[in-house]
Parts: structure tokens; sequence; C-alpha cells
């Protein structure tokens, strides 16, 4: 049976398409059903679907007599797994699509499986959720020694599948920085991320002592940690501390050349957050890192839902847990005396803080797609007020002749600004301009026009003195710089003054389509309006 290697999927579920000019109510029918897909994956994951499907059983009857499944309810339930593209089917067969294949096969090191049934075992807290936002309290349920150690050992299990999925993001992404050790991994649980940096290039030929990664974690993780990795050899440059963050005294000489905080401020409320990243930055060599792994809720990620959402989860599932702001975190830093601090969302929905008091900058690799790390100039869109961005190949900027020519049939501003049709540029100068430039993000964002057009020459701004020399903006509409423009005289306020994308020949629909961002038209005064911008950057 042929087995075409499938894509990873990159389309948002329904319950993620979040819009404000969604007109169905169809979106919040699909907010309400949302739990119906992951019940769907715990299912196929608890019943050993993917295993079977991947060691050769691929006919529903075959799956059915090896789960103990009625054929005809499972077969119902494969097809739901079909559609949400899990798994495929060819000629009476089922066939495990490669997100599936990657991430669901227990035999592989990159299984997933034991962390994602960990999210169904967070699913009670969820439920009470409105216990939790209660000024009422009630006591907990008091477990036994034993249940609290399988506890223990199924939360590191779990998060140890993910932190090796998220090592290979950083690691990837920091492949330029020149770092050194010895390492500090704090809160690492079983250690995945002290390990990948173990592999980093530039430990690699380091002198023994230096190429070592103390990891700090409380008693009971060292223990389930011991047990996850029992070869001895997983240790050999490991070296398990146990103890309490909050009160260890660390016994180091020169300091730590990196200090790594993984998913490990979300614990603490902002005052305590604060205190361990003044003792964490204290451990650190003169000329040590500092690399801070969390949800920022503040963070535009490619699931831009999920840092508020972890933070609701911190709230219902720990004591007083709470995903603090990128920006705090970049704050107290920079009151500690830290010159270079960088944030980089991951290609997955989790960001890191890269820190140094010496080193004056870094150099990164670019995202798995080969797009460029733009996500500071995203998070600034953000902070600007755009809604959304989408960062996009300029080859996937449509040009055409038809579009100035729609602006001379239906346009009231035609001939009545230099920004618009006939003065501004034709869409062959245009497309010139753009095959000079690889990369464009566009903007998403709503009137007033002048508001949004102030934004884009803020974003501009932003990107040139961040050092994208080549930086300019298309805005949307006519230019409302001036109250009138001198359209038989040279421009009045070049500096200020941006043609549109349409105004330039620029297809609007084709290419927000092309970044994956939603675009209709608007047929009633009540319903939600879009203008759409361009930022060239290189």
């Amino acid at each position: 049976m042929p087995r075409k290697k499938q894509p990873v999927m990159s389309q948002n579920l329904p319950f993620q398409n979040s819009d404000p000019a969604n007109r169905s109510f169809q979106y919040l029918e699909d907010l309400a059903t949302a739990y119906w897909y992951s019940e769907v994956l715990f299912a196929a994951i608890e019943l050993g679907l993917f295993d079977l499907i991947e060691s050769k059983i691929t006919t529903t009857e075959e799956l059915a007599l090896r789960t103990n499944c009625n054929p005809q309810k499972l077969n119902r339930l494969l097809k739901v797994l079909e559609k949400i593209e899990l798994i495929g089917y060819f000629e009476e067969n089922w066939y495990n699509c490669y997100l599936t294949s990657l991430y669901l096969i227990k035999e592989k090191t990159s299984y997933l499986g034991a962390f994602l049934l960990y999210r169904r075992y967070m699913q009670p807290g969820w439920k009470e959720i409105l216990d939790s936002l209660s000024l009422d309290t009630e006591e907990k349920q008091i477990l036994s020694n034993q249940e609290i150690k399988e506890k223990i050992f199924n939360y590191v299990k779990a998060l140890d599948g993910l932190a090796k999925v998220k090592s290979k993001e950083i690691i990837t992404l920091l492949k330029p920085v020149r770092l050194k050790g010895p390492i500090l991994d704090i809160g690492g649980g079983a250690g995945a991320l002290g390990r990948a940096f173990l592999s980093h290039g530039s430990f690699q030929h380091q002198a023994e002592l230096d190429n070592v990664c103390d990891l700090l974690e409380l008693p009971d993780v060292i223990e389930a940690a011991n047990k996850l990795y029992e070869n001895p050899e997983d240790w050999k440059q490991l070296r398990p501390i146990t103890g309490d963050f909050r009160f260890h005294e660390f016994k180091v000489s020169n300091g730590y050349g990196l200090v790594l905080l993984s998913n490990f401020l979300h614990i603490y409320n902002e005052n305590e957050a604060r205190d361990h990243l003044e003792k964490s930055t204290g451990l650190l060599a003169d000329d040590g890192v500092l690399l801070i792994h969390d949800y920022f809720p503040d963070r535009k990620t490619s699931t831009p839902h999920k840092g508020r959402l972890y933070d609701l989860n911190m709230m219902i599932n720990t004591y007083n847990g709470i995903c603090h702001e990128s920006s705090i975190i970049v704050q107290h830093l920079s009151d500690l005396g830290f010159k270079n601090v960088n944030v980089i969302d991951l290609p997955s929905d989790s960001s890191i803080i890269l820190a140094s008091k010496k080193q004056t900058s870094f150099c990164f690799s670019n995202l798995s797609d080969g797009a460029p790390h733009f996500s500071n100039l995203v998070h600034s869109a953000s902070e600007i007020g755009f809604r959304q961005t989408a960062i996009l190949q300029t080859d996937k900027v449509i040009t055409a002749p038809w579009v100035r020519k729609k602006c001379q049939n239906g346009c009231p501003f035609y001939n009545k600004g230099l920004q618009c049709p006939p003065h501004s540029m034709e869409y062959h100068e245009t497309r010139q301009l753009l095959d000079s430039y690889n990369w464009a993000i566009v903007l998403e964002g709503n009137p007033p026009g002048a508001k949004f057009h102030k934004r884009l020459l803020e974003l501009e701004k932003i990107a040139f003195l961040g050092g994208y020399h080549k930086t300019q903006v298309f805005g949307a509409g006519p230019c409302g710089v001036c109250e009138k423009c001198s359209v038989d005289d040279k421009c009045k306020n070049p500096g200020l003054a941006r043609v549109s994308m349409e105004g330039a020949g620029i297809d609007v629909y084709k290419t927000t389509e092309n970044a994956g961002i939603k675009l209709t038209p608007v047929t009633d005064k009540n319903q939600y309006v879009k203008y759409i911008g361009l930022l060239l950057v290189e």
C-alpha cells in the first residue's frame, strides 16, 4: 500500500479561528464542542489504534478484533480520526499520517502520547473552573504516598516528552549562538533541555569541567527521573542535585555559563518569580547567558490563545501559579542590569527569553520553514494594536494589472491623491520592488484610517531601528496625512505618506488568503471592518 508522506497540519481547528469579523453562530458551537476533538484523540491513544496501524494491522475488522471493539462503532471513530487528518484510508486499509507516526507511536523516541494523556489527567480541574473562581475554598483530596509518587512519575514522564520537542526547537534556534558551560538547569524535570544543550556545538570541545550540567530538582522528581532514565550513561554529564531552589545554597566558584529556567517561573506569583529571577541571575558567570522558556500571555505565538489558556490552567491546577507577561520579565532583567535581552517565539506555542549582561548581540537560526525570526516585530505589531500578523514570502504577494483599473472604475478617491492611481506605482513597478525583498509581514488592523496609518509608520520605524534598513510599508485606502492632497504639486509630507496596497496594484484579497488571513467584503454597516497593510522587511 503506498504511504505518501503527509505534511504537518498548519490550519487551525474550527474552535481556534477567532475573528472579530465572524458573523456565524458556528464558531460558538465549535467552541462548545472543542472537547470532542480531545476525547477522540485520548480514546485513540488509549486503544492503541495508532500503534496497531503502524504495525500493519490496518483494516477496521482487524483493529476491532485487537481492541475488543464493535467494528461498526470503531469504524465511526476511525472516520473522525481520518477527518481530522490523524489517519488516512486507502483501498480498505488505514494508515497513520505523518504527524501521528512521528509523535503517537510508543516505540519511537519522539512519542508524546503519555504527555497528551496527562492533559486528560488535568481535565477534572477544568470542570471545576467555577469553583476555582469562587471566593469560597474547599478541602482538596488527600493522596497516599504511593499515589503521590505515581502522580509525580507520570508528570515527569509526560513533561519530559514535551521537553524533548521543545529542546529541538530551542537548540535549532540557538545553533549560531556562542555558549559556554557549566550549565545549571533549574527545575528541569528529567533534564531534557540540559541534555540537549550538552550536545550544542559550543559545548562539544570544552574542557571536561565545563561540559557538564547540574540539574536542580526536588527529591521526588529526581527519584522519578532516575526511574525514567535507568541507564547510567544517561547521567554521564548530568549531575542531579536534590533541593528546593528557594532555599538551596549553591557552591560554584566562577558562576555558570548558562542558566536554564524552563517552565519554572509560572509556578510562582509575581513577587516570588522576581526573587527567583534575581537569585538565578546571581549564579551566572560575568559573561554568562540566561535562558527562560515559558508560556507568555502577551506573546503572539503560532497559537496566540495558548498563553492565556495556560495561565488559566495554572490558576485551576496550582496553588498560586501564574503565566507572567514577557514584558514584565524583560523589565525585571533590565532592573538587574541585563542590557541584551531577546524575546523569541518558538515555532510551537511557547517562547524563550535569552539574556546576557556582557554579550552584546545574539545571532539566531531561521524558523523550521525557512522564515527568519521576525517574532519581535510581530510582537511589536501586536503591542501597537494590529490584531493579526502573518509572515509571507514576497512571491506570495500578488500583483495584477486589473487592480488599479478597479480603483479607476469604483473608487471616489481616484486621481484625487498622489498616493492613489493614476499617480501611484504601476503594478509591474511594484512587482519589481517586491522582488528585491524575500519577506513581508501582512498586518490586519481596523478603522479609523488615520490611526491605522500611524500604526504602520510606527512599526516601520521600529523595524528600521531594529536593523531592517530596507523596510517600508504599504497602507490601506487613500492617504489621509494631509486634509487635502496637492495633486498638481509635489507631496508635502513624503516622510509620512505611503501608497496603499491596492493603489500599487497588489491584489489584497489573494495576498491575505496566501497569508492565512480571512478577508470578506463588508455588506452591512454594523459588520467588522478590516484594514490590511504590508511591511516589507529585510
